[in-house]
């Protein structure tokens, strides 16, 4: 996949390059689309635990060290993964990739203090940034930045957004109450 993308795989040479026969791969998997989908569990697996480790790691920047982590996962592999992931989400595995996320924002909501966040403005945050994140794996564009720089503005956007907290969101009953 790596050197001819999706069109250039087939089961004779995933069984051959992986030194089975090609009988043996049919009993474990009943197509190319089941293997596909079984490596997008790996990289939405090896997602979780980059983000747990991040979770255990943060110390002073608990928001960079997860943009860190994001930004990563999502370098690594760009291709395979825009391939992989477009067959699991074309299968209807979406849930798959919601359930993590909603996973990885209640350990974050457990790890850090964030009660004067809220909940639909964490899901959000998240969201924003990892819409970002996706996006170094969709846009050819996402290439003429560094890291660096793109984990810089998913920060400033995530602290720009988080420090609004503090006060109720435009769309609360608090807010349209305020302005009657």
């Amino acid at each position: 996949m790596r050197r001819e993308g999706l069109a250039g795989l087939n089961t004779n040479r995933i069984a051959e390059r992986a030194g089975i026969s090609v009988g043996t791969l049919y009993g474990y998997f009943p197509d190319k689309t089941a293997i596909l989908v079984a490596l997008a569990r790996r990289i939405l697996a090896a997602d979780r635990a980059a983000m747990r480790t991040a979770l255990e790691d943060m110390q002073d920047d608990p928001i960079r060290t997860i943009v860190h982590a994001l930004v990563a996962r999502h370098r690594t592999d760009r291709e395979l993964r825009r391939a992989v992931m477009s067959v699991h989400l074309g299968e209807g595995h979406s849930g798959e990739h919601s359930d993590g996320i909603e996973q990885f924002i209640a350990s974050l909501a457990e790890q850090l203090d964030l009660s004067d966040v809220g909940a639909l403005r964490l899901f959000v945050a998240v969201r924003a940034a990892l819409g970002v994140a996706r996006a170094l794996v969709e846009e050819n564009r996402a290439q003429l930045f560094s890291d660096a720089e793109i984990e810089d503005e998913i920060v400033r956007l995530v602290e720009a957004y988080l420090s609004r907290a503090a006060g109720p969101s435009p769309a609360s009953p608090d807010a349209a109450r305020t302005s009657s």
